[in-house]
């Protein structure tokens, strides 16, 4: 996800004055060979998840700081983990505590919806919702990957779609969990349905005219 809002942002920029943002990446992907080298490169850096959600995390502190001392925009998802169900799952509060005590001035968050007609893992998170464990992450699958998409033998996806929602204000006095509330109705609420959804939502309940209700 974090890559495709990367192109995007570079593709815009004869259009929109947009910086390529810098971006939190979960722990995990450091210890990725080539990989977590390329991403610390891109301008990513990497933050425990839970980190700063109880009490303040030093290292989270400094790493938020020295990005908003950049003037960069943070690309960071709040949710912390896929939803391995597509549901919404409940925004996490610790990064931007942290962004709250560093800025000491106005932020505004720009909700962003990424939505997908298919996902390429959908067979492991379906695993993983059947009570197996997660597979880790490996360098060697995305290369293998990439390599079946260059050689066309990846099965289509489908589209993907990003809306922005109504920016959110962060100051220091704001109360947080009614600052990610409201970020969490914009997702929501710039969800996107197509028909492909709806078509399998139909075959699920076996409604064969439930696409045209929609």
């Amino acid at each position: 996800d974090f890559v495709i809002i990367g192109l995007m942002c570079f593709q815009l920029q004869p259009i929109l004055p947009l910086q390529l943002p810098q971006v939190a990446a979960d722990a995990e992907f450091s210890n990725l060979p080539f990989l977590g080298w390329a991403l610390s490169g891109l301008g990513a850096f990497f933050v425990r998840r839970g980190g700063g959600a109880v009490q303040p995390d030093p290292a989270l502190r400094a790493k938020v700081g020295c990005v908003f001392q950049s003037g960069r925009p943070l690309e960071v998802f709040l949710e912390g983990l896929r939803s391995r169900g597509r549901r919404q799952l409940r925004l996490r509060t610790g990064l931007l505590k942290a962004l709250r005590d560093i800025a000491q001035r106005t932020v505004a968050l720009v909700p962003l919806a990424m939505s997908y007609e298919l996902l390429p893992d959908d067979e492991s998170m379906f695993r993983e919702m059947c009570g197996l464990p997660r597979d880790p992450l490996r360098t060697s699958d995305l290369f293998f990957w990439v390599l079946r998409g260059i050689r066309g033998e990846l099965p289509p996806i489908g589209e993907a779609f990003m809306r922005f929602g109504n920016a959110q204000i962060l100051e220091s006095s704001s109360d947080l969990d009614s600052v990610v509330s409201a970020v969490q109705r914009e997702l929501v609420s710039n969800n996107s349905l197509t028909t492909l959804h709806c078509q399998a939502l139909q075959e699920v309940l076996q409604k064969p005219d439930l696409d045209k209700v929609i």
